[in-house]
């Protein structure tokens, strides 16, 4: 338990401090979750955050997710050729 000073301080414990790899001045970031307040790591890399978010969608390993990026922007080139396809033949058929 940690006590709320008059400036609305708290003392975090250092094993907690430690745990989170967290040194004195660094930022943290507060979210109120319900009645409970939760003390998180500021984040030091968005990219890496929804990477490690996407990981299991896209494929446990990096070969895994650039294959499924390859397959991906395969199927957008795909799309554009059919687009371009139609459209000259909308134009001809006009």
């Amino acid at each position: 338990m940690v006590k709320l000073s008059s400036k609305r301080q708290i003392t975090t414990p250092a094993a907690f401090c430690k745990a989170l790899g967290l040194k004195p001045g660094e930022k943290v970031l507060l979210e109120i979750v319900g009645d409970k307040v939760i003390i998180s790591p500021k984040i030091k890399s968005y990219t890496n955050l929804l990477s490690d978010c996407l990981r299991d969608v896209y494929g446990k390993t990096k070969e895994e997710i650039e294959l499924c990026l390859r397959r991906e922007r395969a199927s957008w080139e795909e799309k554009l050729r059919f687009n371009a396809v139609a459209s000259i033949r909308f134009y001809v058929l006009k």
